[in-house]
């Protein structure tokens, strides 16, 4: 798991995750990447799934805990390069309606406000 920081005027930063995504020791991981990104100032954020070729429901739940750190801190959450696997889980549990998602990291990153 990397965290890239990007600055178009705002902070924003891309998560890329792993090919497996089960939570765990991922999640603290996450949660901590994202903790100091916004310590840092960090608005966008934008999480890089093309990667992920597996993820369970902890994964999931890393996914919404990101988005609603972001949205308590008052910034934007949102999920990139979504493989089919994944977007059919999330179309599953209806988190396609939740979490904000672009076709890509370039696309997401427009999305900044």
């Amino acid at each position: 798991m990397t965290l890239e920081l990007r600055d178009n005027g705002s902070s924003i930063g891309v998560i890329a995750l792993d090919q497996q995504v089960y939570g765990g020791p991922q999640a603290v991981e996450f949660a901590d990447l994202l903790r100091t990104f916004i310590d840092g100032g960090g608005k966008h954020c934008v999480v890089d799934l093309h990667h992920v070729a597996m993820m369970n429901s902890s994964g999931i739940g890393m996914l919404v805990s990101g988005m609603t750190t972001m949205q308590k801190s008052g910034g934007e959450f949102v999920i990139a390069s979504v493989p089919e696997k994944v977007r059919v889980l999330l179309e599953m549990t209806r988190l396609n309606s939740v979490l904000k998602s672009a076709d890509t990291v370039e696309q997401a990153i427009a999305m900044a406000d």
